[in-house]
């Protein structure tokens, strides 16, 4: 999920085809409809789910099916769409020359919430894991698990304590974003391990 963002930021529009009121179509969706990374497209017809309706009524832009049969310059009707929709879109939202958008900031101010002092960290460890700053730690362990680490290893790089650590790890790896090794036990981000089993064949 956390790559979701970086897909829309990344992107000139986005689109969706078909999607169901829940799963990662739609919460990416639906990220990018609250945060505005990009104007959000809509596949409209009487054969699409439920979702791509709710979508359209959430702020999405309704893309009649239909049009696809008749002379239809996709390019003209995308420059009528509103870009203001998307931070700094005239310029890029990586552009050196633009302002930091508030997509881009907010990142940036959850991992600088990560980066405390030590001995502040220790004490709140138990009050960072939530439901909101999940996708900010996730992303924290994945960038530490380029390659493979022990818990013991990773909480000393975090200077987390290790039962906090090891709790995240948990979560992590039941979603499938971290695999866990045995004898001995050590922690790798899943793509880097698909990445590792590509090369050796």
């Amino acid at each position: 999920m956390g790559r979701n963002k970086l897909i829309y930021a990344l992107a000139d529009y986005a689109m969706v085809i078909s999607s169901d009121v829940k799963g990662g179509t739609w919460a990416g969706a639906i990220e990018n409809l609250k945060k505005k990374y990009v104007p959000l497209i809509v596949r409209r017809s009487p054969a699409v789910p439920e979702g791509n309706g709710k979508l359209i009524e959430q702020g999405g832009t309704a893309f009649e099916e239909e049009w696809l049969t008749k002379d239809f310059r996709l390019g003209d009707w995308l420059k009528g769409l509103n870009r203001d929709a998307r931070p700094d879109a005239d310029r890029g939202l990586f552009s050196s020359e633009s302002e930091p958008s508030q997509a881009v900031a907010g990142v940036q101010e959850t991992f600088a919430y990560f980066e405390p002092d030590v001995k502040e960290r220790r004490g709140s460890a138990a009050a960072v894991d939530t439901e909101d700053s999940w996708p900010a730690v996730r992303l924290m362990l994945l960038d530490h698990l380029q390659c493979e680490m022990t818990e013991k290893a990773l909480a000393e790089k975090l200077k987390e304590m290790p039962t906090q650590v090891r709790a995240w790890l948990k979560r992590a790896v039941a979603e499938k974003s971290v695999v866990k090794r045995v004898k001995p036990v050590r922690y790798i981000a899943s793509i880097c391990a698909m990445q590792m089993s590509l090369d050796y064949e």
